[in-house]
């Protein structure tokens, strides 16, 4: 009967270690390692873009025409695994992630200028077989209040192989003419669900458009 009696004060005891334990590690992480919030993305009308010959590494781009420097800009992009998102042949951000639709925004406010400009995504998938594929969003507003809106869809253009460009510029050059590149087409992903990495940025700080001056 004693050594029955000592075996269930020592369960008892270390139940309450474990609790307490428990309970101590919740109090750390909640009060003085908190996680930073995440948000998720709205791609609003993007579709899911892939190469033609579902190749998995792929160059994606598309062009546009701004007829005065942008009062506001961001870009949100997401992609199988991993991706390096480009503006006027500057990175503006890079994610990578296995097994992920990693996603990101991004504030391209400065890196667009007056004329063409190019928009363009490099993405290797790695980890598991199957073509590489984006969805991508962008909003520009300009001065004088004009907005352009970029939406990821068959009018990109998408090849496989870099060395379809010609001459010693990288593909990411407005001067290149991508009008010998493919089109991309829509990815079958987009009829069924699917989830997407969240991000520790809060999209209002870019989409929110804040006006006005200063006395």
């Amino acid at each position: 009967p004693r050594a029955g009696f000592s075996s269930s004060v020592r369960w008892s005891i270390g139940l309450v270690v474990f609790c307490g334990l428990l309970l101590g590690y919740y109090v750390q992480q909640t009060y003085f390692s908190p996680r930073s919030r995440q948000y998720q993305l709205d791609f609003g009308n993007a579709q899911w873009i892939e190469p033609v010959d579902k190749g998995p590494t792929a160059y994606f781009r598309t062009t546009v025409f701004l007829s005065a420097f942008p009062e506001q800009a961001w870009l949100e992009v997401s992609a199988l695994d991993n991706y390096k998102a480009i503006v006027n042949s500057h990175s503006v951000g890079v994610e990578d992630s296995v097994k992920t639709r990693v996603a990101g925004i991004y504030d391209i406010k400065r890196r667009l200028k007056v004329g063409t400009n190019v928009v363009a995504v490099s993405v290797a998938r790695t980890s598991f077989p199957g073509p590489a594929q984006i969805m991508v969003r962008a909003y520009i507003r300009q001065k004088g209040g004009k907005v352009t809106e970029l939406f990821s869809d068959g009018t990109w253009r998408v090849t496989t192989e870099k060395g379809i460009v010609r001459g010693s510029e990288d593909w990411t050059s407005a001067v290149v003419q991508d009008e010998l590149w493919p089109l991309a087409v829509r990815s079958p992903v987009n009829d069924h669900p699917y989830n997407l990495a969240w991000v520790d940025i809060n999209p209002l700080v870019f989409q929110k458009f804040v006006s006005g001056s200063l006395l």
